[in-house]
């Protein structure tokens, strides 16, 4: 970002949205001396079609599930694509599933090379245990599709960039569960504006199943003040976001076409 301000005439723009970062954004442009123009999440709407085989593996029975499915009665879990839950963290997070009676999607993934079976990556009998409320993915899942999904309900997440503004896009709250890089300071701020729950560890830092349990049916389970809070909203910043993020693009667009007319008439 800083060699993009100093190669940059007096436009900045900026991939966030003025709903979420307004403050953040002023102070910024206040500080380097130049106009940043927030241009919206940029959540690419059509849905991944490279992954052809997995899709038709995983999509329509991951589709068909949440179908079955009450409105906002699906927590959905996953890591992103660059962090790999250990043994521990991986049996945690199942008896949390588990403890907290919730309909969920969990996305396993390992590191390249050390892919194992879940049958023996989770504990003994999970699988059983939960085949009638839970679905478990090895390696890719549909993430827009079940986002944008009625029934799903919340999101445990690392917090990571893309998978931030994603679950606030489509208006669903954070279970926020953050690993490394920038995701504490996203999973604060989701705290922060009301659309998000952090899951506490313990004091050595790590994932306790009762922590997500709670979490999880206080916002997907029950019908506590908190829970319904952050659904609702996470669903009015879903909304200012569709109508903000068509404006602001607009307000860039005009920007750029102003200033390369500037360019134009100095030549």
């Amino acid at each position: 970002m800083t060699k993009s301000f100093e190669v940059s005439s007096d436009i900045v723009l900026l991939k966030a949205c003025r709903e979420i970062d307004g403050k953040y954004i002023d102070h910024l442009s206040s500080s380097r001396g130049k106009k940043i123009l927030a241009v919206g999440p940029l959540i690419e709407l059509k849905h991944d079609v490279t992954k052809m085989e997995e899709e038709t593996e995983n999509s329509s029975h991951i589709i068909e599930f949440l179908n079955g499915r009450e409105e906002s009665s699906v927590v959905y879990v996953c890591f992103g694509s660059e962090y790999f839950l250990s043994e521990e963290e991986r049996e945690e997070m199942a008896y949390g599933l588990e403890l907290s009676n919730a309909n969920f999607i969990w996305v396993v993934r390992f590191p390249v090379g050390h892919a194992i079976a879940l049958e023996e990556a989770l504990a003994e009998g999970f699988l059983e245990r939960v085949k009638d409320r839970g679905v478990v993915v090895d390696g890719w899942a549909p993430q827009a599709k079940i986002l944008e999904h009625p029934s799903t309900g919340g999101f445990v997440s690392h917090c990571g960039w893309s998978s931030f503004m994603e679950s606030l896009y489509y208006g669903v709250p954070l279970l926020a569960l953050p690993m490394l890089y920038d995701q504490p300071f996203q999973a604060r701020h989701a705290v922060e504006i009301g659309v998000g729950i952090e899951i506490l560890r313990d004091e050595d830092g790590r994932i306790k199943r009762e922590n997500a349990a709670k979490v999880i049916k206080e916002v997907v389970v029950g019908k506590k003040e908190l829970g319904v809070s952050v659904k609702q909203k996470a669903k009015e910043l879903s909304h200012k976001l569709r109508e903000e993020g068509e404006g602001q693009l607009h307000e860039a667009v005009e920007k750029l076409k102003s200033l390369c007319s500037k360019n134009q008439s100095q030549e």
